[in-house]
């Protein structure tokens, strides 16, 4: 098709509005006076009417079509219509030109639909910008795909014959107030936006999918795939998320309230190369001894944080006050020049490594810097290795001597890999970075307020909401709790016993520079809600206190908290004994188990999204490991269990000792050796001990999901198992025990001959038993769900259940839930004597009645299940109450 003026699209849509309208009050007139007799009488008028009514479903989405192939690339929509009309088959026909013409409209391009045995025709105007091609799948399927030809010439282009497959009757229904309604949903329309503009890899980057609509109904779920590899790994319609280094494919998916979705995916150029935050004024290479002292300098810190060479090309400079439009570097002894040597006279100087003196590159400009900041190409690139950083120096900038709170628009632009990208970044000179914020509350009611701060801040201010008001200022304690690390708090705020408090960071100043946090848009908000009374269940004593903790973890250590329930698992052995090590891998190699055994991570491995809401390790398959040292030899050499989450697109060798795997070595030359999970060519996973056979997956694990793999051994009879995903999958007799090589990574297979094989792709959730763990445990660990039954509570006064409510705090994506069961012991025996309805919980801060209970009661527990249909989900459960309602 040929494209569309703006004039002919806008007097489209008008007429195809009006079309819209005249079809609309004839089937008002029709449904009004009898769709029944209306059908028998006048045969072709009704096919007529389903004609049109299919043609609009199909336009609907020839239209949306159009829409998304307006971002680029080839896009493709499927629907499915009635495949007949009044029992007979019909033609529908893609046309442009004179065929578009009738007495109501005249349109660019349409739709024409004609009955093969009943005379009725329907013509469709459409609005499009894109060339659309319609391919009839039968049974009334289509699929709509914008093509990438120049156009086609006028007239029509017949489509499809259908074949009877359905009678009257679907098509239309009349709500309560007379006016027609379509039963065809038309797809929701999927937009996001992204912050900051450029991300570096160190940037939280905020998503945000406030565009997307639904012009027929609402949007109910906002889905994001960050790995391009079909799984969502996050949910909501704005979510955060820090991305690795490069080219990144984000795609979002939007679902309306009648299950339809669409998606719309974006590259993302994330820079590798971090700012340090270090924005400083410089006293270096600033001639104040001159005749015009009013001269400042500012240096700042960037690094590498690529796997590969970079070579840094240019830098931007703008200083935000206007006055300093000067720049002119004349340092001429050792004294005062940038790094301490006077071959460093120019205006932009480069200085990589730890060795300060002649720097790797002296840039001169000559004139001063423009309104919009100046651009600077170096006159000698300079080469960043991986972890590499280098110190930029940049002055001297006449109008100030003390840059001391001016802010500038900083940037380096640089080369990888062929591709141009750069870091840019918004920072204040001396300007003290804000961590994080937390809102305590105390058993006693109070509230206190923490702010973590790469320094000791002078002042704090915080605006209170919800159930407090008023400003809260005055550091009453300041703690350094690491290198650049400092809690200020905030005590006693205010006293609540039950509410929610509101805290917005307003003002965190050193001296008189703002936190670059404070400012605007990025100003940190945040919230909770205090539960209060007898029958509350919200700390770690009240969750350690439950009488059934199964699948559970309540506990601190990697990303959980104790104060807090979600799925996983505990820091224990949750069968009874033998857990001889627990590496969650939540950024670090810590062991939670209490053995002794952490770990650390060697070469840098990085971090990405693990299972039940977690992190995960991953590791490059390159030279990335976890070292525990000899301690996890000595657990898996002999009779043990190993139980892990895998995830993988790589596989291996027919030869185990040139396969890369969780753990174990190869004894070069020999036998004496072990190998737990490693993957052969076809993606296939097992357990071996020496040459002997080996106990692998039933199918491929290198599809690039999360799947739970365990392995048992047991070293004197040289039975090995393999499960995947709590399914069995085959038993074998390999080789026998215990192993006598040592070894204790986790993350590769090491070798006596100096080549160990390392896994690429991500590994979490590592579990060593000293036993063979039966088949109903590891069915148990692959479960992705979970039960917590509380301990009693008792209180004064008694509530009465017929008023009662539940109020919580819970985290609950979607394809997840919990639900709760309140148990009351009416008569104070005891034992249970009634339970409610079961409560499905929302995800936020939600009260609700709870149903089922007719006495009254002052002793309550409550059964809570956990469950997920995605193992990369947890729901996660932070506080919950009873209360009677007034």
């Amino acid at each position: 098709m040929r494209s569309h003026t703006s004039d002919d699209r806008g007097i489209s849509t008008q007429i195809s509005h009006v079309f819209g309208i005249a079809i609309t009050s004839l089937l008002i007139v029709v449904l009004l006076n009898g769709v029944a007799g209306y059908v028998q009488d006048e045969r072709a008028k009704v096919a007529d009417s389903q004609l049109e009514t299919i043609g609009n479903q199909l336009a609907s989405q020839v239209e949306r079509a159009d829409e998304l192939g307006q971002h680029g690339g080839t896009v493709s929509v499927e629907t499915t219509v009635d495949s007949t009309v009044i029992g007979d088959s019909y033609t529908v026909t893609l046309a442009e030109g004179d065929p578009c013409d009738t007495g109501t409209f005249h349109t660019d391009s349409c739709l024409v639909l004609e009955g093969d045995g009943v005379d009725a025709t329907a013509k469709v105007p459409l609005n499009l910008t894109s060339d659309v091609a319609i391919d009839d799948k039968g049974s009334g399927r289509f699929v709509m795909t914008v093509v990438a030809s120049a156009g086609v010439a006028d007239g029509a282009r017949p489509v499809a014959d259908h074949q009877p497959r359905i009678g009257v009757g679907r098509t239309f229904t009349v709500n309560r107030f007379g006016t027609v309604v379509s039963p065809v949903n038309r797809p929701p329309i999927s937009k996001f936006t992204f912050s900051p503009g450029m991300p570096r890899s160190s940037d939280p980057v905020r998503f945000s999918a406030g565009d997307s609509f639904d012009v027929d109904g609402n949007v109910v779920a906002y889905k994001w795939d960050f790995g391009a590899d079909g799984t969502f790994d996050a949910l909501g319609r704005n979510v955060t998320r820090q991305l690795d280094p490069g080219s990144q494919e984000v795609t979002l998916r939007v679902v309306d309230n009648e299950g339809a979705t669409s998606n719309v995916t974006r590259q993302i150029r994330v820079s590798g190369l971090a700012y340090e935050g270090d924005l400083t004024d410089s006293d270096e290479g600033t001639n104040e001894h001159h005749s015009d002292p009013d001269e400042g300098a500012v240096n700042f810190t960037v690094t590498n944080e690529y796997r590969q060479q970079i070579k840094l090309t240019h830098v931007l400079v703008d200083p935000k006050d206007d006055s300093l439009d000067a720049i002119d570097n004349n340092c001429d002894d050792d004294d005062t020049c940038p790094f301490g040597h006077d071959d460093n006279d120019g205006e932009i100087v480069v200085d990589e490594g730890a060795d300060r003196g002649r720097a790797e590159s002296i840039t001169s400009v000559s004139g001063g810097v423009p309104a919009g900041g100046r651009i600077v190409e170096l006159r000698d690139p300079v080469y960043l290795q991986d972890g590499e950083s280098a110190e930029i120096w940049t002055g001297a900038l006449a109008g100030k001597n003390d840059l001391s709170g001016t802010a500038f628009d900083l940037g380096v632009r640089y080369q990888v890999d062929g591709q141009r990208n750069s870091t840019v970044f918004t920072d204040v000179v001396g300007s003290p970075n804000v961590d994080d914020v937390q809102i305590e509350h105390e058993a006693d009611g109070d509230v206190n307020l923490v702010v973590y701060a790469d320094r000791e801040l002078d002042t704090i201010e915080f605006d209170l909401g919800g159930d407090l008001s008023g400003v809260a200022d005055g550091i009453d304690h300041v703690t350094s709790v690491g290198p650049n690390r400092h809690r200020h708090e905030l005590n006693v705020v205010g006293t609540l016993s039950s509410g929610i408090v509101k805290a917005n960071l307003t003002t965190a100043e050193v001296g008189t520079i703002p936190a670059y946090e404070t400012q605007g848009s990025r100003s940190i908000n945040r919230s909770i809600s205090i539960l209060s009374g007898d029958y509350v269940w919200q700390s770690a004593g009240d969750w350690d206190a439950a009488s059934v903790s199964d699948g559970v973890v309540h506990d601190s250590f990697g990303d959980r908290r104790a104060d807090r329930v979600a799925l996983g698992y505990p820091a224990e052995d949750q069968f009874g004994s033998g857990l001889a090590g627990y590496w969650p891998l939540d950024g670090s190699g810590d062991d939670a188990s209490g053995s002794g055994l952490s770990g650390t991570l060697e070469n840098g491995p990085s971090s990405g999204l693990g299972v039940h809401g977690t992190s995960s390790v991953r590791f490059d398959g390159t030279d990335d490991y976890v070292d525990v040292g000899t301690g996890l030899g000595d657990i898996h050499s002999g009779t043990s269990s190993l139980s892990a989450w895998v995830q993988t697109s790589s596989s291996g060798s027919s030869n185990m000792w040139q396969s890369p795997g969780i753990l174990g070595v190869e004894e070069d030359g020999g036998g004496d050796d072990i190998f737990w999970g490693w993957i052969d060519a076809n993606g296939y996973i097992g357990i071996q001990a020496g040459d002997n056979a080996a106990a692998k997956s039933a199918t491929p694990i290198d599809d690039g999901q999360w799947h739970h793999v365990a392995m048992t051994y047991d070293a004197s009879s040289g039975e090995a198992q393999m499960y995947v995903d709590g399914e069995h999958a085959e038993t074998v007799t390999t080789g026998t025990g215990p192993i006598g090589n040592d070894f204790g990574s986790i993350g590769r297979i090491e070798d006596t001959g100096g080549t160990p094989e390392h896994f690429d792709g991500k590994i979490e959730e590592v579990r060593s038993y000293d036993r063979v763990l039966s088949s109903s445990e590891i069915e148990a660990l692959a479960d992705p769900s979970g039960e917590l039954v509380t301990d009693w509570k008792s209180g004064t006064p008694a509530l009465d259940s017929s008023n009662m409510s539940l109020n919580y705090g819970a985290t609950v994506p979607r394809a997840t839930s919990i639900n709760v069961t309140v148990v009351a012991d009416t008569n104070g025996d005891g034992t249970p004597d009634v339970t409610s309805d079961k409560i499905s919980l929302q995800d936020g801060q939600h009260h609700i009645a709870v149903d089922g209970l007719p006495d009254t009661a002052s002793r309550f527990r409550l059964q809570i299940e956990f469950d997920s249909d995605s193992v990369v989900k947890a729901p996660t459960l932070e506080k919950i109450g009873l209360m009677e309602d007034s």
